[in-house]
């Protein structure tokens, strides 16, 4: 708990910093270093360990779809695809948070996604990454989409880890 709330105001902080920049999003990840990365692997979703915000005002827009559907493709440019069958390599999970700032003359809502890659037969975590970005409620699902996928681009742009020697 203690290491996903530093993470929160590491982004958080990372956000406020770009954010003067016009930058759409901030990344980071965290990686057990002892961990081994083939170049390709397989995992399934861990339904139970994925989660979305409580807010109605989401629902239309089908983030669990959405996230579903680009990390799988951000995966699978990576080596890392979704299988069907278990056991495999290793289990994913997401965690989606909404967080409105407001300010002195207008608010920001921030969407901040999290991912993390547990061996699938040890349940060991290995791998988290986190990325944040705006979210504006009149952009086109072809937008979120395409937004999505910029974050996670910068967010896997080094993965699977290389190993250290």
């Amino acid at each position: 708990m203690f290491r996903r709330l530093l993470l929160v105001s590491l982004l958080a902080l990372l956000g406020t910093a770009v954010a003067g920049c016009g930058a759409k999003f901030s990344s980071s990840t965290t990686v057990d270093p002892l961990a081994v990365f083939p170049s390709e692997a397989g995992y399934v979703w861990d339904e139970a360990g994925s989660s979305l915000p409580d807010e109605p005002r989401l629902e239309p827009l089908h983030l669990d779809i959405l996230v579903e559907d680009e990390v799988d493709q951000a995966f699978a440019r990576r080596g890392y695809r979704r299988v069907a069958t278990r056991p495999t390599d290793y289990r994913l999970s997401y965690e989606v948070r909404l967080n409105t700032r407001i300010e002195a003359d207008h608010s920001r809502s921030l969407i901040v996604l999290w991912l993390t890659l547990t061996e699938y037969l040890s349940g060991r975590n290995v791998w988290t990454g986190a990325t944040q970005a705006e979210l504006h409620m009149g952009l086109t699902e072809t937008e979120r989409r395409e937004r999505l996928r910029e974050a996670l681009d910068e967010m896997l742009e080094e993965f699977p880890p290389e190993q250290r020697d």
